[in-house]
């Protein structure tokens, strides 16, 4: 589960600004609540507003950020994006800093490092006992340009000689501008498998043009996902009655022959289970059954005036309807699996209350599989302490000179039966458009 994440100088966040998932003291809809292992409350949901470009999906691209440079392959003389706060000179010259606290497996921890883009400043991962107030030290390292990299290692991970010769040989390696817990990634994941486990599978990011490219192919293969699928279309009022999965002709007439080499040897290697194919509009999803190769599509049923039915194909379906299946995966792993799942614009080509209906579908499964999902959203609608408390509403707001801020609703301490849609659309908690006088345009 997230606790916080921190970003400073990246972007639109000139200065050091904290997203929180924690609690405030606030009694109403206790159970939009679930309690960690160490006794920390935090929230399953949380909705970001803010005007266009003020900052909220720099938010997703700092984390993603984070997460490229953890996973990435970086070349000796290669240096990481300069994605520093570009309209104030001192920030030019400081470097940018991520901090993520979360908990993967049982256990607390927190991750982060500052960057220039040809070097490392400064990294670390920490083990916290939230109940002894204790923080136990996994690994800290730090670089100067004119010094020997300074590297210490938790003597858990060096109890042989074998061990401390490793971690030299590692120290040796790691060039100026990676991060060690790449190195570890490519050297040895099962050393902070719960850290890779959360950073890598259980933090997602979805923005508008995302597409879940197993999405056909997992509407083929898997019934539970397909079951859950149309409980949530059902409900969302589409006018799909249900999305089925259809086996394509085994003569496979699509298939483009010059293609069928490459997609044949894609699939027998052991990193793709499936492979999309798209022809004429339509993906089309191909897997080995067996030593057979087989192709599936998704349709949507429709529901006829005299009760047949009626396929139509994904491409007849409208924008919105497009986007809720897009969104599907991350909802149902949400749902199912846990995991913290990001959704930029989640109301993009959705009508209002459709995109409070599945916010609310959300919250009423809650939340035994500690599933998080936090949205960047202009829906007012969800705007409603009825619906959301005051800590799951965040604002962000550009100031003057281009730097974004973020806070939350908690922080106006508004009563429990306040009009806060009126409220931010008045202006009273910031984060909206300003306007010029539009008749200073001469039309």
């Amino acid at each position: 589960m997230l606790i916080r994440f921190v970003v400073e100088n990246y972007k639109s966040f000139k200065d050091e600004v904290e997203f929180n998932l924690l609690t405030g003291n606030f009694r109403r809809l206790a159970d939009h609540v679930s309690k960690t292992f160490d006794g920390i409350n935090l929230l399953a949901f949380s909705s970001i507003y803010g005007a266009n470009a003020s900052g909220k999906s720099n938010l997703m691209r700092a984390i993603e950020q984070m997460q490229e440079m953890a996973i990435s392959d970086i070349e000796k003389d290669e240096e990481w994006s300069d994605d520093r706060f570009k309209l104030d000179k001192e920030s030019k010259k400081k470097p940018t800093r991520f901090e993520i606290e979360f908990i993967s497996h049982q256990v607390h921890y927190s991750y982060g490092f500052s960057y220039l883009p040809d070097r490392i400043i400064d990294e670390w991962l920490y083990e916290i006992d939230f109940k002894r107030n204790l923080e136990t030290v996994l690994f800290e390292r730090e670089s100067f340009a004119d010094k020997p990299l300074v590297l210490e290692v938790n003597d858990r991970y060096k109890e042989t000689d074998k061990d401390k010769y490793r971690f030299e040989i590692y120290g040796d390696e790691l060039l100026p501008q990676q991060l060690f817990l790449n190195l570890i990634f490519q050297r040895d994941t099962e050393m902070l498998e719960p850290v890779f486990d959360f950073l890598f599978d259980s933090l997602i990011t979805v923005f508008p043009s995302s597409k879940y490219k197993s999405l056909i192919h997992k509407f083929s293969t898997d019934k539970d996902f397909l079951r859950i699928a149309n409980q949530i279309i059902k409900l969302t009022g589409t006018g799909i009655y249900e999305i089925v999965s259809v086996d394509v002709d085994s003569n496979l007439v699509f298939l483009d022959n010059d293609h069928k080499d490459t997609v044949l040897k894609s699939l027998r290697s052991e990193e793709n289970e499936a492979v999309i194919y798209l022809a004429d509009g339509i993906s089309y999803a191909l897997y080995f059954s067996g030593d057979i190769l087989k192709a599936s599509k998704v349709m949507c049923k429709h529901m006829c005036e005299d009760g047949s039915f009626e396929l139509f194909e994904l491409y007849d379906e409208s924008d919105g309807t497009m986007r809720i299946i897009d969104l599907i995966p991350a909802l149902i792993a949400a749902f199912k699996d846990g995991g913290v799942y990001f959704i930029d614009e989640l109301d993009r080509s959705m009508h209002p209350e459709l995109c409070k209906s599945i916010v609310e579908m959300f919250l009423d499964q809650q939340n035994t599989n500690k599933g998080q999902l936090i949205i960047t959203t202009h829906e007012s609608n969800l705007l409603d302490l009825n619906i959301l408390r005051q800590d799951e509403i965040w604002f962000v707001e550009k100031h003057r000179y281009g730097s974004s801020k973020m806070y939350s609703l908690s922080d106006f301490k508004p009563r429990h039966d306040k009009d806060i849609k009126k409220g931010y659309l008045q202006g009273r908690y910031g984060a909206i458009p300003f306007i010029a006088n539009t008749k200073s345009l001469n039309w």
